[in-house]
């Protein structure tokens, strides 16, 4: 019997095209920031500093000009005030070249929202290739090759009646929501990683750390990871202390957004490295006796939505003419500390480096996951997620502990302690402290 025909609506099939142009597209400007890396970018970062600083210099002359050409914020403003995130959200219509909005000559994106206010970031393809080019650049220095299996815990949101994982069998990634790694889940990831063979994992640093903990409370060891690679988060070093230890080998550091403004990562010795074609990075001294410099930085090839003198809210340790043995004339970071506002006031005013904060409540081995939110001057919400196996005095130690640490050495006596799910942003990360805009400096 001849079964009935199945409708298919147009716009179905108009969305399945153009998901097929967009994965086909996407392929290409990989393919291109590889080729890139090959052709040119592979040893840019050893030529004499000089020729370095000379070739960046030419684009962002080249880019500034382009601006005052054609950008109305800046025909209007100039090129060398300082802009930050509020002011290209006030004046997006103004900083957007119209001919390049549209997906023909440009790729978009969202930022993630860590700060409350997301941003519509529109890139250029030129500038996207270049993209691929710094993340093939930061793989080549973990000895990745092309397909070999790799974990990324980032970048996949399932929908309700989706599983909490999905593989990639072009690029031969296996992706595990953020969101997912709990402990019920917990053996069920492992029996992935061993099933897809992983030999690398990639993803947000408190997502890495989270597996690293659970497969350690289950008693799980899991072997032949070859490298682990830290992104979109601030690395602590009670996180690469840990992951480090547990999975036995190097976590590379990786530093980026999606602004596409500024990139730094990890060379094969451990330093961090300014990716100097990709973006013109000024260090902007913030507490210079504490060599600590906020990254303002300029796009050298993003015509779509060109940011010139952007000021990222992020915050570095940098000590100038340091020579890494890697054999890299670029500049090197000590640290990345993440966005300024990464601190808490006690109530006498005093800043409160999260450093700290992050060590302290490492040390507390039942707790999976902590956030502590500065709401406002006088309030701080404390939440904790706790092992399962965690039960009535053994909690009652812990939130003890907890308030004897904000009471007596932060010299925060307003706080509420919760024993709690975290809460996670966009693509689940997490932001583990923080203030908010309500508390005044």
């Amino acid at each position: 019997m001849r079964q009935p025909c199945r409708l298919v609506s147009r716009n179905h099939v108009q969305g399945k095209m153009t998901h097929f142009f967009d994965e086909l597209d996407d392929i290409l400007l990989t393919t291109g920031g590889i080729a890139r890396y090959y052709a040119f970018s592979k040893m840019f970062d050893y030529k004499p500093s000089q020729e370095i600083a000379h070739y960046v210099d030419e684009l962002e002359k080249r880019m500034k000009d382009f601006c005052l050409k054609n950008i109305s914020f800046y025909q209007k403003n100039g090129t060398e005030m300082i802009i930050n995130k509020d002011q290209v959200l006030q004046n997006y219509n103004e900083l957007v070249f119209p001919p390049y909005n549209n997906r023909r000559r440009s790729v978009f994106f969202k930022t993630s929202g860590s700060t409350g206010k997301r941003l519509n970031m529109i890139l250029s393809k030129k500038h996207w290739i270049v993209e691929q080019t710094a993340f093939w650049k930061y793989l080549k220095v973990t000895g990745y090759k092309f397909r070999e299996p790799m974990a990324i815990f980032r970048s996949y949101t399932p929908k309700e009646d989706e599983p909490f994982f999905k593989y990639d069998q072009l690029r031969n990634f296996l992706y595990i929501s953020p969101y997912h790694i709990t402990e019920k889940n917990i053996q069920q990831i492992y029996d992935l990683l061993k099933q897809y063979k992983i030999v690398y994992l990639r993803g947000y640093p408190s997502s890495i750390y989270l597996v690293a903990k659970l497969f350690n409370a289950q008693g799980i060891r899991l072997k032949h990871i070859k490298a682990v690679l830290a992104a979109s988060e601030t690395l602590y070093d009670y996180q690469k202390e840990y992951i480090e230890q547990y999975f036995d080998t190097k976590i590379y550091n990786w530093y980026g957004q999606v602004e596409g403004t500024a990139n730094i990562f990890s060379c094969e010795k451990g330093h961090l490295h300014v990716n100097e074609e990709y973006g013109a990075v000024k260090l902007v001294p913030l507490r210079e006796e504490e060599h600590l410099y906020k990254i303002v930085a300029t796009q050298l090839r993003n015509y779509s939505l060109p940011l010139v003198n952007y000021d990222t809210g992020d915050v570095v340790q940098y000590v100038p003419n340091f020579k890494c043995s890697c054999g890299r004339n670029t500049r090197v970071v000590e640290r990345i500390y993440g966005r300024e506002g990464d601190y808490l006031l006690s109530d006498s005013g005093n800043f409160l480096p999260v450093t700290n904060i992050y060590t302290f409540f490492s040390k507390l081995d039942v707790i999976k996951e902590f956030q502590v939110v500065q709401e406002t001057n006088n309030r701080v919400y404390i939440t904790i997620d706790l092992l399962n196996h965690t039960q009535g005095e053994q909690i009652s130690n812990i939130m003890n502990t907890i308030a004897r640490y904000f009471e007596n050495t932060l010299q925060i006596r307003d706080y509420k302690i919760t024993v709690d799910r975290v809460n996670k942003i966009n693509d689940g990360k997490l932001r583990a402290v923080y203030r908010t805009e309500k508390v005044s400096l």
